[in-house]
């Protein structure tokens, strides 16, 4: 009993509906008022970004995400659709979700008046997403401009859905890949320090052509460096060749052994 009770107490008023006419109602008013409280809490983001944070977009993000637990793109995505709805006081923006919103930005940042005539004669909440961004990109023309996720410097976009501008794409590209490098150097020094009953348990718990081409893949790795490095001294080459010999003889009596089996 105490199940169904808080079950109902979801409902409006407390109560199951009493029909799928009213169930559609409810529907229809409680995705109302999710709309609006999208609409308010991207005015709000926008707002403590220009007002609290007007030089520390890094800090406004990390605010956001921390306190909300927003998606980076969410984040920029409701502050361009804020800050359009606190620019245009217009009727016609409370129909449109998030998305159009922040299609329509670019137009109303760079050509307001344009964007005013726009939205005075035809209404994008009663249009689809892709004829919106197409009215936008007629009245912007061939050259587009975009606001980097970033930096919020403005740029000309080079492919779809770009969101950061050259400058950021190579620093996030030069931050991955350091990050990256990082990662692998900890992952090959644990693999260098395995004592003997380490890579034991670690070879049961691996698949056999998994282990192997990580085997391989480390050491065409560890060629590449050496290569690159130039500096290995003779007994350096000398100290390792048996090493490598070994290996090559481990897996000739596998071989051999396998065949046997069979």
């Amino acid at each position: 009993m105490a199940d169904i009770v808080i079950k109902t107490a979801l409902f409006p008023d407390g109560r199951e509906p009493v029909d799928m006419g009213e169930l559609t109602r409810w529907i229809h008013t409680q995705n109302a008022i999710g709309h609006r409280a999208a609409l308010m809490v991207a005015v709000l983001i926008a707002h403590a970004r220009d007002t609290y944070y007007p030089e520390e977009p890094s800090e406004w993000l990390a605010w956001a995400r921390k306190e909300f637990s927003y998606e980076r793109r969410f984040c920029f995505r409701c502050l361009a659709a804020g800050r359009l709805l606190l620019q245009c006081t217009a009727g016609t923006l409370d129909g449109c979700d998030l998305a159009k919103l922040e299609l329509l930005w670019p137009l109303a940042r760079q050509k307001p008046e344009q964007f005013a005539a726009l939205i005075s004669a035809w209404n994008p909440a009663e249009h689809s997403r892709e004829e919106v961004s197409a009215k936008v990109a007629a009245f912007l023309g061939s050259k587009q401009t975009a606001v980097c996720a970033q930096c919020e410097a403005e740029f000309e976009p080079t492919k779809r859905k770009q969101e950061l501008c050259p400058a950021c794409e190579e620093r996030k590209a030069k931050e991955s890949a350091a990050r990256k490098g990082k990662s692998t150097d900890k992952i090959l020094g644990d693999l260098a320090g395995l004592d003997e009953p380490e890579k034991q348990v670690l070879a049961r718990e691996v698949a056999p052509g998994v282990a192997m081409r990580a085997g391989c893949n480390a050491i065409e790795l560890a060629f590449m460096a050496v290569d690159q490095a130039s500096c290995w001294a003779d007994e350096d080459f000398a100290y390792w060749e048996p090493r490598l010999a070994e290996v090559i003889e481990s897996f000739r009596y596998l071989a051999t052994k396998g065949r046997a089996g069979k």
